[in-house]
């Protein structure tokens, strides 16, 4: 039992692996406040963001993992070499060193993620759940790649090597582009609002990294034996076929989502609950913005109803009498949508076929859309006159909703 309890300590000492948490915690930290934190109120967002962070854990860790493999390939009286009496008992105990603090310290930063993100989603959390267990397989299987090349090449080449291979895994494994990539996952610099994981993309990753984790092991168990040059070899080739997979999985499926969170005053503002953070300033300026519609003779010709757009979303099929508000990449990280773009989208008739269409608007729909716009923003914001006539701008107004060219 005193031997048991004397090997966190003796690892502390003897093994870089037991601080792999100062890796993880300082790159998620760093993570955390990059960009504003974009990702606040969206779970599945949230949850791939964290895991964007692996691209730079991985190859850290599996640097670290190296030193330590190297160690142990030099120094045959480490503690797992003393307990442990099977060989690639030892390696697992070395594994271990380094993957459960790191496992706990992604678990721990992932969740604080979470908890800052706040998230209302209506949207079944359960699949970011399962890639949240992908990450943690994909941590730890750097971490394995790294103990075998410190094992084949020693600490101080094995280092270097490793994170170069870690890195050349990720470039080849983790980058979809459309097809399955096992190691991507976690990626998304802007809105998952309207997906979801997908469930049958997820088990296939942990499938592949199940295997290249036992090809890992494989490998370790065959350093001490005349065949370790073939095995090498073998998993070489298996790890290069298996970049060339070009397997068109989709990583995300569709999900319908819907704009529930409202705000009624003179008109009614309503956004997807994941991004309610953004409706006090939205349903305000929207208020403003009709009230100088008023000012302008067209408030009666404008949607009394404003609904979020899902990013992406095209033309709607038919006029359903609901204006639209637009929540645009950049407005993540500031927390605000522009009093300007709030104006435009106000104006906007989002139903009409030309504003998605392959040839773009005629120069006179586009530029009546603009000056309705500058004319309401000139009163908002109570500029200099606009230079429109009641007369002229309930004719414009009535014609850009009509999708008159």
């Amino acid at each position: 039992m005193k031997s048991i309890l004397a090997l966190p300590a003796a690892a502390a000492r003897l093994h870089l692996g037991i601080w792999s948490t100062v890796i993880v915690l300082s790159v998620q930290a760093f993570n955390f406040f990059d960009r504003g934190m974009p990702w606040r109120g969206e779970w599945n967002w949230t949850v791939d963001w964290s895991g964007s962070g692996l691209v730079i854990i991985g190859p850290l860790l599996a640097g670290v993992a190296a030193v330590d493999g190297g160690r142990i390939k030099n120094e045959h009286r480490l503690p797992q070499a003393r307990m442990l009496s099977h060989p690639i008992r030892a390696v697992l105990g070395l594994w271990l060193t380094a993957a459960l603090p790191a496992g706990l310290a992604y678990l721990l930063s992932t969740s604080i993620f979470l908890y800052i993100a706040d998230s209302a989603t209506l949207v079944p959390r359960t699949p970011a759940l399962f890639l949240i267990l992908a990450q943690i397989c994909a941590l730890l299987s750097y971490i394995l790649l790294g103990s075998v090349i410190g094992r084949m090449l020693g600490a101080v080449v094995g280092a270097p090597v490793s994170v170069i291979g870690a890195v050349a895994v990720y470039w080849n494994l983790g980058r979809s582009g459309g097809g399955f990539a096992p190691f991507d996952v976690g990626s998304a610099t802007s809105s998952l609002l309207g997906l979801q994981f997908s469930t049958t993309y997820l088990f296939l990753q942990f499938g592949f990294m199940l295997v290249f984790m036992a090809s890992c092991l494989a490998m370790h168990a065959a350093l001490n034996s005349r065949l370790r040059g073939l095995v090498a070899v073998g998993l070489a080739i298996a790890l290069l076929l298996s970049s060339s997979n070009s397997a068109d999985i989709p990583r995300f499926e569709e999900h319908g989502v819907s704009a529930s969170t409202c705000v009624s005053k003179q008109v009614t503002v309503c956004v997807y609950p994941e991004h309610e953070r953004f409706l006090p300033d939205l349903a305000r300026d929207v208020s403003v913005i009709h009230d100088a519609a008023g000012q302008l003779g067209i408030s009666d010709l404008l949607p009394r109803v404003y609904v979020e757009r899902i990013p992406g979303e095209g033309v709607r099929p038919d006029d359903d009498r609901r204006g639209r508000v637009e929540i645009k990449p950049d407005d993540f990280s500031t927390g605000r949508v522009p009093l300007a773009d709030v104006v435009y989208a106000v104006v906007l008739p989002w139903h009409c076929p030309q504003l998605f269409g392959e040839e773009p608007p005629s120069p006179r729909f586009v530029g009546d859309i603009a000056r309705i716009a500058d004319a309401l923003t000139s009163l908002v914001e109570l500029r200099a006159e606009h230079g429109l006539t009641v007369e002229v701008a309930r004719e414009m107004v009535a014609a850009i909703h009509r999708c008159e060219p």
